[in-house]
Parts: C-alpha cells; structure tokens; sequence
C-alpha cells in the first residue's frame, strides 16, 4: 500500500512541476480559444515563401495537442529568419500569437505577452511535415 501511496504522491508532484512550467511559460491553449490557424511551409530571409493554409478544426486539435506536449528549452537570445515552417494563431479574444521553426525540433514562440521563448517538440515538427507535404508547400 506504501508504494502505491508513493507511486501517485511523484506522479503528483511531476503534474504539478509541468503544470507550473507551462503557467509559467505562458500555459496551455485550448482549441476552444482558438478562431483560426494560419500554417506557413518554408521560409526564408532572402528566397520565396512556399505559402499558406488555414487550418481545418480536426488539424487544430491535433496541432494545440502537439504544442501543449511540447518541452520547454529557454529564452530565445538570437534570431535566424529561416524556417520550415510556421504557425500563427488567432484567438477569438482578438489576439494572436506565432511560432515557427528554427532548429527542428526547436521552435520558437512569439507568445501573447512577454519575451520569446524555445520549445522542442519532435510531435509538433513531424506534424508540421506532415501538413507541407499534403498542401504541397515545398519551394519551387
């Protein structure tokens, strides 16, 4: 029984840490929240933009899963403006926010308040290959 007790008492403190980390870093976002998604494919400072869709609701959900899932990795300290790809969010509040690619799996996120930040998520990057190749935005 005393490991049992043991057992879910760290699995509670583990939720409570990530819980924390990602108040911290700006928190969860639900689809609810959400009006509409813009996804970008490749990007970069000096060539073409392969283009951009809007995000059907199924896409949405499995995107927001993807961010929340993500990790953390620190405050963004340089810029680079080649990406695979990119994602902008509009809230039904009026607001939005973005992140993108830089450095697959890291990604940085432009959040609502505050400064930039690093995620990683190998989900979120995969996902997002996913959605180049079905809309076919590769650079010609």
């Amino acid at each position: 029984m005393k490991k049992i007790i043991t057992w879910i008492a760290a699995i509670l403190v583990i939720l409570l840490v990530v819980c924390g980390i990602q108040l911290w870093r700006g928190g969860w976002i639900t689809s609810a929240q959400i009006e509409r998604v813009e996804f970008r494919g490749c990007s970069s400072c000096e060539g073409p933009v392969s283009g951009s869709v809007e995000l059907s609701r199924s896409e949405i959900n499995k995107m927001v899963t993807y961010y929340n899932l993500a990790g953390y990795a620190g405050r963004v300290t340089g810029e680079d403006c080649d990406s695979a790809f990119g994602f902008t969010i509009y809230l039904k509040d009026g607001t939005w926010f973005s992140f993108r690619e830089a450095g697959s799996p890291r990604i940085e996120v432009n959040p609502l308040n505050g400064e930039k930040y690093w995620i990683t998520s190998g989900l979120l990057a995969r996902y997002a290959q996913e959605l180049i190749e079905k809309y076919e935005l590769t650079v010609s």
